[in-house]
């Protein structure tokens, strides 16, 4: 924000409302007001980049006030809460995509560690429940669906109601395995 725009800011949020000459030094309690206003918002939001909302918000404002002040009508005030609105869902949405995959650990520890809580969980299956998992997913591409229809055959049962009981034992695989990601060590 240039020096000009801030002052364009500063006299456009006094404006002379009783009446008199537009007021610098009104207009900058005003600013602060408002910019106090937005982090106070944000933050009871639970929002820690409240500043970084504020600050944005206003210098998206000064870039734009000596345009806007030729047309807007009404309190500025209520502009820059508006821009300080698309600020914060800009930051939320920057925020969601950012998040960060853990780091991809290869060694043999690791994989050893994997194995034998896979190994510990479909253990703790009934062994009909083991058998159906393990057959699920044998084999590649059209080989595995072959095998999918051949399995529900044999249990007389259609590929959904098939499918249905293989998402219930991936399930409980899954609340298993919950210790492996916790960092705990399988029960022997």
């Amino acid at each position: 924000m240039t020096q000009e725009d801030f002052e364009e800011v500063l006299l456009w949020l006094d404006s002379g409302a009783d009446g008199g000459v537009p007021d610098r030094d009104r207009g900058a309690l005003k600013y602060e007001k408002i910019r106090e206003r937005i982090i106070r918002i944000y933050r009871t939001r639970g929002c820690s980049r409240a500043d970084e909302v504020a600050d944005e918000s206003l210098e998206r404002f000064a870039n734009k006030a000596r345009k806007l002040r030729l047309n807007y009508k009404g309190d500025p005030a209520l502009y820059i809460y508006a821009i300080a609105k698309r600020v914060y869902r800009e930051i939320l949405r920057e925020e969601s995509h950012t998040i960060t995959p853990p780091p991809e650990r290869s060694d043999s520890d690791e994989v050893e560690l994997r194995h034998a809580w896979l190994e510990h969980c479909l253990k703790s299956l009934k062994p009909e429940s083991r058998d159906l998992i393990l057959r699920f997913y044998y084999g590649e591409k059209r080989e595995k669906i072959e095998n999918r229809k051949k399995l529900a055959e044999e249990l007389g049962i259609t590929s959904r109601a098939l499918s249905l009981r293989a998402l219930h034992i991936r399930q409980k695989l899954y609340d298993c395995v919950k210790g492996y990601v916790s960092g705990n060590f399988p029960l022997k």
